[in-house]
């Protein structure tokens, strides 16, 4: 999955959680669905520090990158 597909999925995530919590704030929620809640709230805090931790390490790949690119130009004067 790439970045996009993976912000899509959150997104979608965070629009089901959205309406949820509007049902609750106009006390319109079934028990099951105020259940769902905090649940559901987890998972996307987990997928978005899923998804950082998958940037960073690319940004980190990258790094190293121009690191070793930055050392290989010295070299050659």
């Amino acid at each position: 999955m790439t970045e996009i597909d993976l912000l899509s999925d959150l997104l979608v995530d965070v629009n089901r959680y959205m309406k949820l919590i509007s049902k609750y704030n106009a006390d319109e929620c079934t028990t099951s669905e105020k259940a769902e809640i905090i649940p559901f709230a987890t998972q996307i805090m987990l997928k978005m520090i899923g998804i950082n931790t998958r940037v960073s390490r690319e940004n980190e790949k990258r790094l190293d990158a121009l690191e070793k690119r930055i050392e290989a130009l010295k070299a050659e004067g």
